[in-house]
């Protein structure tokens, strides 16, 4: 518990959420494998609501999941409409994300989403948990995947 641990300090290298802490506090921890992964997509599109996406790449993290498609931003939201990502786990749960940002690149647009819980708070998984990206009916299965 917090008696067991009176004084800790933390420094991120990223944008964190708001950290509730009584003082300073440290968190060290190391990841023995690849933080990121990513999904062949060349020539995937997916049909949603809004329109169609042509995908250019994904990329899978403990902290976000990044999709990057083809056209405008204006356009890749729109086809996107209230459309999220679903992140198929090995054990065959899914989990739902939700939009955290997008921005415009020469070639396309990239489009950001974060795992929250019911009330909001990031939750971060194993990547090696995740199979595959479901993005409507398309599936986009993860490059590295260990085997059961």
């Amino acid at each position: 518990g917090a008696e067991d641990l009176p004084y800790l300090t933390m420094s991120v290298g990223y944008r964190a959420d708001v950290i509730l802490a009584e003082g300073p506090f440290q968190l060290e921890f190391r990841a023995e494998q690849s933080l990121e992964r990513g999904g062949a997509v060349q020539g995937l599109a997916a049909a949603l609501p809004g329109g169609t996406v042509r995908l250019a790449g994904v990329r899978l993290s403990a902290l976000y999941l990044d999709l990057e498609l083809e056209g405008s931003l204006q356009d890749c939201a729109k086809a996107m409409g209230e459309t999220v990502p679903v992140l198929l786990l090995r054990d065959g749960s899914r989990v739902e994300t939700r939009y955290s940002s997008g921005s415009a690149r020469e070639e396309g647009c990239i489009l950001s989403f974060r795992v929250r819980d019911e009330e909001g708070r990031r939750v971060f998984l194993d990547p090696e948990e995740v199979e595959a990206v479901l993005l409507g009916d398309l599936e986009i299965p993860l490059e590295g995947n260990p085997q059961s």
